[in-house]
């Protein structure tokens, strides 16, 4: 194999290696994990305990209202949204200013 080639794709690719994860990762921002009992910024989550957006709030103890803008794989999300393993939940809390 020479400088700048590809070679194949086992000699980079461990087994058991994937890019998709059996479980939910929730990531908080902007303060909003001060909100959260555990104080922390990353979370990760059974799908069976987050099957919605809305799921993932109440797991982490978020009160009503506390996030403002939700991204589900870096896409704008609703409570109802549905989650599968894999998926990633960005949470911002409401932003202002003018």
């Amino acid at each position: 194999m020479s400088i700048g080639s590809f070679g194949r794709r086992d000699e980079w690719y461990s087994p058991g290696m994937t890019t998709v994860t059996d479980v939910i990762t929730v990531k908080l921002f902007a303060g909003l994990e001060a909100r959260t009992p555990e104080r922390r910024a990353r979370y990760s989550l059974a799908p069976s305990d987050a099957a919605t957006v809305g799921d993932v709030a109440t797991r982490l103890g978020l009160e009503p209202g506390a996030t403002g803008i939700v991204l589900v794989n870096g896409l704008h999300a609703r409570p109802e949204q549905a989650l599968a393993a894999g998926d990633e939940v960005s949470l911002f809390p409401p932003l202002g200013g003018g």
